[in-house]
């Protein structure tokens, strides 16, 4: 008797437009979320890629840091994290800014306070220079690490 009653729902036309309209919606949702998945890699791929070269001259060192680092690279920075970090899924997103703001901004707890890259100034004393090359490849490749 339930498998006769089981047999007429199974049977039934709405039960096969249910079925449909489940299964449309399931593809749906995949397309979406591989759509999604790209957006969210191309911007990642966006943010490697303003800050690798940074990280590139910070190997030759050469290069004073204050020459890589500089107001307008910040500015660059500064645009393509705020235009490409909404983009990005809620804790990444989150684990980014925390990381920008460190390397924008060092230890200073109020944004705008310091001089931006000003932080990462060459000093007269070599250890010193060594240091905040050091401290501000650290920063970079946190960045980029995050994009990975």
């Amino acid at each position: 008797m339930i498998e006769h009653e089981l047999a007429d729902i199974a049977g039934h036309p709405i039960s096969k437009a249910l079925g449909a309209i489940m299964l449309a919606f399931l593809v749906y949702l995949l397309n979406v979320s591989f759509f999604q998945r790209k957006r969210f890699i191309a911007s990642l791929d966006r943010i490697s890629d303003s800050f690798r070269t940074d990280l590139e001259k910070l190997a030759n060192e050469e290069i004073r840091v204050i020459h890589i680092l500089t107001d307008q690279r910040f500015k660059e920075h500064e645009s393509i994290i705020n235009s490409e970090l909404n983009k990005l899924p809620f804790l990444l997103r989150l684990r980014m800014r925390h990381a920008w703001k460190k390397l924008a901004y060092g230890k200073n707890k109020k944004e705008g306070m310091l001089l931006l890259y000003a932080q990462y100034a060459d000093y007269r004393s070599i250890s010193v220079n060594e240091d905040i090359r050091k401290l501000a490849r650290q920063r970079i490749t946190s960045i980029i690490n995050l994009c990975k």
